[in-house]
């Protein structure tokens, strides 16, 4: 026996060597027994006998009322009582009637159909069911690549459901060549259902925090019941401790592993940094982004105006990203007036944050950047380095604390200018003798918006560079208390990310090469 450390050590390989075992002992005597036609027995079933003896239909009303029923109440329960009645009671008693007869009736019944209704040869009869066994091989082998990268259940449903099709197709089959067609078409798609189980098991020890967020949906209360009452009997529903530390860390972890592997990382929640982020989610949807943000409060320079005083000045035409997330301004000519600068970025982060395409992690520095040669030699970015900002900023008053890693074929940054964790992008690419920078120049409003939305691109293999940390590496000139250039330069590197991002192959987050 082994012991659970030795679990919690093993590698990975050895778990997805023992679902492989596993699988193989369980699938190898039922592909032998379907095969031959031999007819095995349970001794602990009773539902199989009386189905022999011609009570199918009432094993089939018992058990769809029984399963229906435990569905039903499921919805309906709020405690953990209830839940147990519904899903093993009264869904386990229905299970014990109910047999996948769309499933399997066609193995145990194929070779005699083919034999008695159609006139097949016993020899070619017996035959049918290594047929429907070999065309399994596809159900067995391609859908579950799929489900890996779009889910088990949205491949099970459909060829579950084809499987109900051609059950009821066979029905109509009446010649050989229609019922060998039958038996492969069938065993495509029945294979798939059969294996799909075993695609589910790999990565088990993953699969915590995957499935806690779904747990939370079910609330479960112990003792008393909420009442919203304002007249002094206002009444919380009964929770443990544990349920919310599962609940934020559960969802958060889940974030961390999904973000691992990202299409684009954009670098500082600013004012650029979440235009970019808003423009690129809407336009691409199919893209998975990941927001970056070293400050604890998202939002960058855009929670306050000049000099702490809140009023946010945006100069036209920027306004128009106003008009489109519906932040009311005031129309002074050449310039709009947003009453506050935290209406404008509280309203961008409601609408940015309800996709489903967007991951922020605030409170996260980017330490460094991974940079590696593609396929054709060419030296480009591929990803960040990640820590919290507090072990960052105390590295020099504690030991070491390894960062984490996100993969990605793009970056959008817009770390501001130089500080702390400012122009981090520029200065670490320059530090690589990679680029030169030109440092910012003094302030001159006329120039410097213009010169940021335009220059807005990508500077290195991957990089792109936007907002005040541009104005760093082109020494271009301090722009001030307009934010008419951030929101402009926002949407300027999202088009240039997605520009990118289509002219690369890319390959689980790491670029192979470019297209030509």
């Amino acid at each position: 026996m082994f012991a659970a450390s030795a679990f919690k050590e093993a590698p990975y390989a050895f778990f997805n060597l023992a679902v492989f075992l596993g699988f193989m002992g369980l699938y190898i005597p039922f592909y032998y027994i379907t095969s031959y036609g031999v007819r095995v027995w349970h001794e602990w079933t009773f539902a199989g006998p009386l189905f022999d003896l011609g009570y199918y239909r009432y094993l089939l009303l018992i058990g769809l009322i029984l399963s229906v029923l435990g569905i039903m109440m499921t919805s309906i329960a709020s405690k953990y009582w209830e839940i147990m009645l519904a899903q093993a009671v009264c869904l386990g008693l229905g299970a014990l009637f109910v047999g996948f007869l769309t499933l399997y009736v066609p193995f145990y019944y194929i070779s005699s159909y083919g034999i008695t209704k159609i006139g097949m040869s016993s020899q070619l009869g017996f035959y049918l069911v290594p047929i429907l066994n070999a065309g399994s091989v596809f159900g067995r082998l391609a859908p579950n690549y799929f489900a890996d990268k779009i889910g088990p259940l949205n491949i099970l449903i459909p060829f579950t459901s084809f499987c109900m099709i051609l059950a009821f197709a066979w029905m109509g089959i009446f010649n050989t060549p229609g019922i060998i067609v039958f038996a492969v078409l069938y065993g495509m798609t029945s294979g798939t259902y059969r294996h799909i189980a075993a695609q589910q098991m790999r990565g088990t020890a993953l699969q915590g925090a995957k499935i806690e967020p779904y747990h939370q949906h079910v609330p479960i209360v112990e003792g008393k019941e909420p009442v919203e009452d304002f007249e002094g009997n206002y009444v919380f529903a009964d929770i443990k401790e544990s349920h919310t530390s599962r609940a934020m860390t559960s969802r958060y972890y889940k974030d961390m592993m999904d973000a691992a592997v990202s299409d684009v990382v954009i670098i500082g929640a600013g004012s650029a940094g979440l235009t970019c982020a808003y423009t690129l989610a809407k336009r691409r949807p199919d893209l998975r982004i990941t927001i970056l943000e070293a400050s604890v409060a998202p939002g960058g320079g855009a929670w306050l105006g000049g000099q702490l005083q809140s009023a946010m000045v945006i100069r036209k035409p920027a306004h128009n990203l106003l008009e489109e997330i519906g932040v009311p301004f005031d129309d002074e000519g050449a310039y709009v007036v947003v009453k506050h600068a935290a209406l404008f970025t509280s309203t961008i982060m409601s609408k940015l944050l309800a996709l489903p395409n967007v991951k922020l992690f605030n409170a996260t520095c980017v330490e460094d950047l991974i940079v590696k040669k593609d396929s054709t030699g060419m030296q480009r970015i591929n990803g960040v380095v990640t820590n919290y900002t507090l072990v960052s900023m105390a590295h020099g008053l504690q030991s070491c604390m390894d960062p984490q890693t996100i993969t990605a074929p793009v970056i959008c940054s817009f770390a501001g200018h130089d500080g702390p964790f400012g122009a981090f992008t520029v200065k670490r690419l320059e530090s690589a003798g990679l680029v030169k920078l030109g440092d910012m120049h003094p302030m001159d409003m006329n120039k410097s918006e213009s010169l940021i939305v335009n220059n807005t691109r990508e500077i290195f293999p991957g990089a792109i560079v936007g907002g005040m940390e541009l104005s760093e590496l082109d020494g271009h000139p301090r722009m001030g208390a307009s934010f008419g250039g951030m929101l402009g330069s926002g949407q300027k590197a999202a088009l240039e990310a997605i520009k990118v991002f289509d002219r690369l192959e890319v390959e689980d987050g790491e670029v192979i090469c470019e297209r030509t």
